[in-house]
This record gives structure tokens, C-alpha cells and sequence, in this order.
């Protein structure tokens, strides 16, 4: 049978959140003491965000983004490209963790944010590496502004399966992490028209096994990638 991810079109997350913005100071920014290490990983140098916590940090405000909370499959988000914001995605899957679960996490690593209990320990969420100097550049741009991920777009795909397995979410996130047959490239190209060369990938580890003979990628618009 053959395996299929369709993608569904995307959506502005701030049409279906509420997301306060964190306005904690962040002085070492660009200094290169901007994160702490701690024995479960990378934290903001920072005061503790204002929202807390990762769950308050994106509240649900339509029947789309509550239902993100039983939703599972492949997702992508891109950030930026238009209101002077560097355009990035990052290409994720959720099997156990739903879609919410998931992006409520890449939202405080995307603003920097720290949610721990105090500001020198572990602040919730570990801020890997890609993820760090896209932060700190990201809220050098917004100059003083509030970031709530107004630019930040969602789109999610799903499998032509009963579950969301993962062996083939895999496949499909390898795929497009490697841009396979150009996929990436051409996803690229239909969110930032003309400007998909600028666009640095977020994600850092993903499989090694790509999309097989039969396996296809189905686009909002009607674009298609069939893998051989």
C-alpha cells in the first residue's frame, strides 16, 4: 500500500493562540553568555518569562489550536522571512507527544525563554543548539518590540494510516531534513517565494532511513513529491 503524508494548509499560530510575550531583559544577548549550562541542558541567562510556564505560553483560543492537542503526524514551522525576521524551519514529528505538546516547546526555545522555577537552574525546556543563536538573533531583530510570534507559520501533515506510526514519519522527516529529490527545497519555495535560499534548517537530528519507492508528499496547493 503506498504511504502518504498530506500536508494540510498552513496557519498563522497567532490566529489560534494567544501567546504573551516575554519581557524579561536578556542583557547578554550577542555576548556569548546569552545561555548557562546546567546538567539537564542549555537555559536563557535570563529572569523566568513573565508566562512561566510552556503551557501559558501558548493558550488555545479556536477549535483548531485545542485540537492540536489530540493531533499527531509530521509538522513543520516557519518562522520569519517578512518583518525583517531571518526565515527558518524546523521539521518535526509527534508519536507519543501530540502536535501542542510539541510546538509549545519550539515556542520558549524560539523567544529565549525561561521557564524553570528560579533563573540558575534548568529552565524547562533545554535550548539545543541550532535553536540558541536563532533565539538571540531573532530577539535582536524584534529591537525592543514584544516577540508573540506574530510571523511564525504551522503546518501539519498527516499519515494515509489509522495511527500515526513512526517508522514512516521518520522516513518523511529524514527526507525532508536531507532534501531528498529537492523536497525541502521545494517546500522552501512555496512559503518564502523567491527567498528559499536564506532559509537555515532548525532541526538537528532526524533518522537515517529516507522516504522509499512509492512514498509520496502531498502539498496543500496540489504539489506533490513521489520518492523512488
Amino acid at each position: 500500500m503506498m504511504t502518504m503524508l498530506t500536508f494540510a494548509e498552513p496557519v498563522l499560530l497567532k490566529d489560534h493562540f494567544l501567546m504573551p510575550a516575554d519581557t524579561t531583559p536578556w542583557p547578554a544577548v550577542g555576548t556569548g553568555a546569552a545561555y548557562v549550562g546546567t546538567k539537564p541542558g542549555m537555559t536563557p541567562a535570563r529572569d523566568r518569562a513573565p508566562f512561566r510556564t510552556q503551557a501559558h505560553g501558548m493558550l488555545p483560543r479556536s477549535e483548531y489550536g485545542e485540537s492540536l492537542a489530540k493531533t499527531y503526524g509530521l509538522y513543520v514551522l516557519a518562522f520569519g522571512g517578512g518583518q525583517g525576521l531571518t526565515p527558518s524551519i524546523y521539521v518535526g514529528i509527534t508519536v507519543r507527544e501530540s502536535v501542542l505538546v510539541r510546538i509549545r516547546k519550539h515556542r520558549v526555545k524560539a523567544t529565549g525563554s525561561h521557564v524553570g522555577g528560579r533563573a540558575d537552574v534548568y529552565g524547562g525546556v533545554n535550548h539545543t543548539e541550532r535553536w540558541r543563536p536563532f533565539a538571540e538573533q531573532r530577539h535582536i531583530e524584534h529591537a525592543g518590540r514584544p516577540d508573540q510570534c506574530a510571523d511564525v507559520r504551522l503546518l501539519v501533515g498527516q499519515l494515509s494510516l489509522p495511527v500515526a506510526e513512526g517508522a514512516p514519519l521518520r522516513r518523511f522527516e529524514a527526507s525532508l531534513c536531507s532534501d531528498q529529490d529537492g523536497v525541502l527545497k521545494q517546500l522552501k519555495e512555496m512559503l518564502w517565494s523567491g527567498a528559499a535560499r536564506r532559509v537555515s534548517l532548525l532541526t538537528e537530528k532526524h533518522g537515517k532511513a529516507f522516504a522509499g519507492d512509492g512514498m509520496r508528499i502531498v502539498f496543500w496547493n496540489g504539489q506533490t513529491k513521489v520518492f523512488s
